[in-house]
């Protein structure tokens, strides 16, 4: 016998108990008044139950404003930028996912006006020369989502790569419109990385909930080149000075999640979390 038709069957032996319990627990007062006793109500199908249930999306998404800030020998310098993470739900309850996190700050960025010449010619583009220096930072790994009533708190690791980078551009002033704008990279360092930490995420509507962060993100021994470090000579020379050292950074965030097909709120109640 299914387990539904058991339920049925304890329903028709029970539920006769309970109305004449209920008959006789009505104080005789009431009954010599002709007052009636409703029926007990039928018993609720968990089936049907969890069909009425919102429906909870397995896949969340953020997007977060970062100041990523240097830890012990490190010497670049705050950093400012963005994160996007997606995350898939593993397990029915949505307690565990798993992970991927981009970040990308850039901490120092210097300019210049130069010229490009040519030797007969002398100065033929005026350019303002634009080096940025920045990092970023890829992982995967799991998460573990904690509710707390609508809101919830999510703790993740994950590990990756990360990388310090050194770019310049090139804006021309005075060249012709069809002349690109060029993009240099002068120095790049990878290296294995991982990060740990915690979000707490507080519905603001169905699909949307405001996002705080923390996160330790250990980099380890990494080269880098600190703000001013790369000089660029009018003719074109570059000189750059890099710093090895330990270039763990503590990562603070403030953003937007997302539950694209469904959320944290639904049906006028809380979504069960």
């Amino acid at each position: 016998m299914s387990p539904r038709a058991s339920f049925r069957s304890a329903g028709t032996v029970l539920f006769p108990c309970a109305l004449t319990l209920l008959v006789l627990a009505t104080p005789t007062r009431g009954r010599a008044q002709g007052t009636t006793t409703e029926p007990a109500a039928a018993p609720a199908d968990p089936a049907g139950d969890r069909a009425a249930e919102p429906t909870r999306s397995r896949f969340s998404a953020t997007i977060t404003f970062l100041d990523a800030q240097p830890l012990g020998g490190l010497r670049t310098g705050p950093g400012v930028g963005f994160g996007v993470t997606m995350a898939w739900a593993l397990d029915a309850r949505q307690r565990l996912r798993l992970r991927a996190e981009a970040r990308f700050t850039g901490y120092g960025s210097d300019e210049r006006d130069s010229c490009l010449s040519e030797p007969t010619l002398g100065c033929v583009w005026e350019v303002n020369i634009r080096t940025d220096y920045s990092s970023d930072y890829f992982g995967l790994g799991p998460e573990l989502r904690l509710p707390l009533g609508a809101a919830e708190l999510v703790l993740d690791a994950t590990v990756g790569t990360g990388s310090f980078l050194v770019t310049t551009w090139v804006d021309a002033e005075s060249v012709p419109t069809a002349a690109p704008t060029i993009l240099d990279t002068d120095f790049s360092d990878s290296f294995m990385a991982g990060s740990a930490g915690a979000e707490l995420r507080l519905p603001l509507s169905r699909i949307v909930a405001a996002t705080l962060g923390v996160h330790y993100q250990h980099n380890g021994q990494a080269t880098y080149v600190p703000e001013g470090g790369l000089v660029r000579s009018d003719g074109g020379a570059v000189s750059i000075a890099t710093i090895t050292s330990d270039a763990n950074q503590a990562v603070f965030s403030i953003g937007l999640a997302f539950r694209p097909f469904a959320g944290w709120i639904g049906g006028g109640k809380q979504t069960p979390m």
